[in-house]
Formats: C-alpha cells, structure tokens, sequence
C-alpha cells in the first residue's frame, strides 16, 4: 500500500515512521524542509535557546542551538532513511479530481494524511508588518537591549524566559486579567509572582492597538494611549491550522474528522490541522492515523492523558482534568503542596503541585518546578492506570528523593 503524508512536522514524522513499520510505501511532502515548524522554527529550537542561553548573548546561544537542531533534524532524516520514506519537497494541493503535488512523480496512492500543521495568527493591528513571530526567532533575533511580546500564554512566557535570560528588558502585555489564562488561576497567580520578583514587566488588562518604526526602534501603543519604545516586537497570540491547498475539504472553514481522525475513506489528518495543541498531541495524533488509514480501529481519546509543559524556569507542567473545569462540584477534591510543606531536606524554592482527585481516583494534576516535565509525566501515569489516592501506599520510591516526599505528604491526607 502506497502512503502520502503531507506535512514532515511532529504528526508527519510519527505517521510516516509507523505506515512504514506497518509495512507501507511512504511519501513524505513539505513545502519546506524535513521537521517542520517543530524542529526547525519553534518547538525544538525555543528548548534549546532556553538551554544554552544563560550566561550567553544571544548570537553565541543561536550558533549553539542551530548546531543541536542540525544534528536532530538529521537524526531524524537518517531515521527516515533507513525506513525507505521518501521524502519531496514540494507544495501539495487538493483538485477536483484528486491531489496535485508540483514537480514530483508519485503516482495515485491508497491514503493520505494530512498534517499541514499550523501558522501563527496576525493581529489586527496597524503597523503588524513590523511585527516579529517566534517561527522567524532564528533567523531574526538579535543582541536586543529591549523587546515587546504581545500575548502571555505558554508561547510568550517561553520567549519571555529566552529573552530575559539574555538580560534583555521584556515587556509582556496582554489583554486578560492575568497571564497564562488557559491554566487554573493559581498556577497563574504563582508564576506571576514569580515573574515580578524577576522584575518581569507584565502588563495587564490591556492591548497592542499599534506599531509604528522610529528609526532603529518601535514604538508599540497601547489601547489606555500609553506607549513601549522597543527594539523588537513579538508577536504571541497563537496558532491557527495550516490550509494551504486543503480549502476544497473544509467544512464551515474547518477540517472536521471523526473519532479515528478520519476526513473522508481516503483522507485522515494529524496534529495543529486538526487542533493546534502540542507536539506530544501532534504526535499520538500521528501514530493514530496512520494505523487507521491502513485500515485498524484506534480511537483518538488520549488528551485528558497528555501533559504538556512550559519549558521555563521553574517549569510548568500540566495533566488531565484542570480546576477550572470542577469547581463547585462536590465529587472532587483537591490536594495542593507547596515547598513550605515539604520537608528541610527538600526546602526548594518556587515548588507547587495540585492534585485533583474524584472519589479518590486520580484525574488531574499541576506543578511548577524545575523538575515539573518528570514529577507531571509520574501522575500522567497514575492517571492514565485509574490509580487511586489510597493505593499510593504501595508504592516505595528512591529514598531520599522528591518523589518519596510527595508520597509521604499525599498517604496523610
């Protein structure tokens, strides 16, 4: 069976790597190169900055990250290799009478997957032709002495940490109540706090109505009339899905697929096309449709399962059900830690997690620490096994260890 993956992102590379090893033909189509957005624009690259970038300036950072990426994406394209996918790049468009790829010979195939990925949202604002998105952060960065970043969700908050860590002056404005606004609100308020005490300038309840260029620099304005001079002005407001050449299937503008991430009997579809979210999404997504599309049975229903994080410092990870989604409903209840709560072994600073449980089972969590990504991976398991508060008792950690203080604090409650 002959397989077409248009989109060589997160979802692609998982779908392209399983049709495969389920014993498919695989082409791979990208109008850019092998990883996409995700390992060559934004994901990927925004990780390694973060890494590299303290004690750095920006240029030394960005020669360091770029080398990192080169050898993943090559990883990746050896991996490709050695699984016989071939790989075009070229634009891929949907006809009236089935599929047009420019300037290759691939021939009919048996199923498509679309995994067009995303692009980021414009604002609607005058002078948004100077504005900067973190997908151009490699090739447009500079030694700044100050930046602008509209919108504080975990796409800002990530570029704030970038910038900040190069001792760049960042502004944050966005136009809600608090920063972090998909999130509980006291993950919100904390990590705000956090920020202030880093000197973070976080302005609030309000909006980027205009940039204009002054010489070298930008002047952003601000809907109560005040004004930013910056050298730099990021735009973070979000994603929407990539539709480039698929116009002829949406439906009310959207690409609608059912439970198996089906379009229609020849087409499925992947990650940020389907819903911008995460690549760890993207990439279950991926796997999923590719195993349907060669005609298995698997049901998408995994994002309660799925944490995500925000690569900062500390980290902010997050799974399952939220705080926001049970309030006032009495079947739940809610167990928060902080550090002061842990014992003088493990007095760390800026450490949170908040677990939420329904009658003893455990369906949520939250942290913040420097070791979120694995203390949050840790409950993901426990949720996706149905595991209650009670059992926990069984469990016997690393002692000393972080892991063994949670456990002890969570069997006394």
């Amino acid at each position: 069976m002959k397989i077409l993956v248009v989109g060589a992102g997160a979802a692609g590379i998982e779908a392209s790597f399983v049709a495969s090893e389920l014993g498919s033909k695989v082409f791979l189509v990208d109008k850019f190169e092998i990883g996409g957005n995700y390992i060559n624009r934004t994901c990927i690259p925004s990780k390694f900055l973060i890494r590299f970038i303290k004690g750095r300036n920006i240029q030394k950072a960005l020669k360091l990250a770029k080398r990192e990426i080169h050898l993943y994406r090559r990883n990746i394209i050896n991996e490709l290799n050695s699984k016989d996918i071939v790989f075009h790049k070229a634009k891929f468009f949907i006809t009236n009478t089935g599929f047009k790829i420019k300037e290759t010979s691939i021939g009919d195939v048996s199923k498509i997957i679309l995994c067009n990925g995303s692009e980021p949202i414009v604002p609607n604002i005058k002078g948004k032709e100077y504005l900067t998105y973190s997908n151009e952060l490699l090739e447009k960065i500079e030694n700044y002495n100050s930046i602008c970043i509209i919108g504080s969700g975990p796409e800002g908050i990530e570029m704030h940490e970038i910038f900040s860590k190069a001792k760049i002056n960042t502004f944050i404005v966005e136009k809600k109540d608090r920063i972090l606004s998909i999130e509980d609100e006291d993950i919100s308020k904390i990590y705000e706090k956090i920020l202030e005490n880093r000197n973070a300038k976080i302005i609030l309840n309000n909006s980027v109505i205009g940039v204009k260029k002054v010489g070298n620099n930008f002047k952003v304005i601000l809907a109560d009339s005040s004004e930013i001079k910056v050298d730099c002005v990021v735009s973070c407001v979000g994603w929407r899905p990539n539709y480039e050449g698929i116009e002829g299937i949406l439906k009310n503008n959207r690409l609608v697929v059912d439970e198996r991430l089906m379009v229609n009997d020849k087409i499925y579809a992947a990650g940020d096309v389907v819903k911008v979210a995460s690549a760890s999404i993207a990439k279950i997504q991926g796997n999923i449709a590719a195993k349907n599309a060669l005609g298995m049975n698997k049901i998408y229903n995994f994002e309660n399962l799925i944490p995500h994080t925000i690569f900062t410092s500390p980290q902010i990870s997050v799974v399952g059900i939220k705080e926001n989604d049970i309030k006032h409903n009495k079947d739940y209840k809610i167990i928060k830690l902080s550090n002061i709560d842990l014992k003088e072994l493990y007095s760390i600073n800026n450490f949170y997690l908040k677990i939420i449980l329904k009658n003893d089972l455990i369906v949520g969590a939250a942290c913040i620490s420097e070791r979120a990504d694995e203390i949050i991976n840790f409950f993901s398991f426990l949720i996706s096994k149905n595991v209650r508060l009670s059992e926990l008792s069984s469990l016997i950690p690393t002692h000393p260890s972080i892991y063994e203080e949670i456990l002890d604090y969570l069997k006394s409650k």
